[in-house]
């Protein structure tokens, strides 16, 4: 059976929770749109979203599925910017095929992103996992012109209402297509070296903002015994971003989720994430979302 939705989102934590994310985290300052279009079928789920503000994303494991992220689309459809996975840039001729996925993507902004999700039977079927049933991660011109192809498609049908067994077959056949052609690639996807150091320290972040606390840069190089300069040459890989700023946005997002949930006063929320005054707070606030704390707050009453 099809189905096709489309959703708006401004909330990264509903956002999230609809696509099984893991953590999930705004980059940019400024108010956060995504939209996102899924076509669902048995097996098979196809996945298109743009998003305003740069993001990253530590996806969920999907047990018992395949996902393919393909290459990106500019905002006109023409050949976009390389996707950013565990701080390399992905070639646009790769087809990244994974049955679990352990780390980090930071997307570009006003661009499509594509991603399929497969069942270990199709998966095999379309050519993406090999004979023991291991994600293949392909690589061909072809698929350079993959996403445009199902991108073209996907609309086409959309705008005709026809959302049924032919669309299935035909993205299905272009899977194969492509697959057919292409040759395993893996040299591409080796692990970065900083990779290990940011997830360890963001596992920590984590852990620490359960507790109630909030660490300096200088307290999480010292927690992870390296330097602020190593630390920070991991997360400009990895993130894009420094310490100090993905430190302050994770307490930003957080601090939105939790006005926006009715989880206490601007006064409190400022104190419960640590911000030195109610001032400093609103400051910060504004300059990222470009509104106050009790406009938010206001809008969700």
């Amino acid at each position: 059976m099809a189905k096709y939705f489309r959703e708006r989102f401004d909330d990264i934590s509903d956002y999230a929770e609809l696509c099984g994310q893991g953590e999930v985290l705004q980059l940019q300052p400024g108010q956060l749109q995504i939209d996102l279009r899924v076509l669902e079928f048995d097996d098979l789920v196809v996945s298109l979203e743009q998003s305003s503000h740069q993001l990253s994303v530590a996806p969920q494991a999907d047990v018992g599925l395949h996902r393919v992220s393909l290459p990106s689309l500019g905002a006109n459809q023409q050949e976009g910017a390389p996707r950013l996975w565990n701080g390399q840039q992905l070639p646009n001729h790769l087809m990244l095929s994974e049955d679990h996925w352990d780390g980090l993507y930071v997307n570009t902004p006003h661009q499509f992103d594509l991603e399929l999700t497969l069942s270990p039977e199709l998966a095999h079927k379309a050519g993406i996992t090999g004979e023991d049933g291991n994600a293949l991660n392909l690589g061909h011109l072809a698929v350079k012109h993959m996403s445009y192809e199902l991108f073209e498609l996907m609309m086409r049908h959309l705008k005709s209402s026809q959302v049924n067994s032919a669309l299935y077959r035909e993205i299905i056949a272009l899977v194969q297509k492509v697959a057919s052609k292409a040759q395993q690639e893996s040299a591409q996807l080796k692990q970065h070296r900083r990779l290990a150091l940011v997830q360890k320290a963001l596992a920590h972040l984590n852990q620490t903002q359960a507790n109630g606390e909030y660490l300096t840069a200088k307290q999480l190089s010292d927690a992870m015994a390296t330097t602020q300069r190593t630390l920070q040459r991991a997360f400009d890989d990895i993130l894009k971003t420094s310490p100090y700023y993905y430190l302050m946005m994770a307490r930003l997002n957080l601090a939105r989720q939790m006005l926006r949930q009715g989880r206490g006063n601007v006064t409190e929320v400022g104190a419960q994430l640590g911000f030195a005054s109610s001032s400093a707070f609103i400051t910060h606030y504004r300059k990222f979302f470009g509104e106050t704390p009790s406009q938010t707050l206001k809008q969700n009453r």
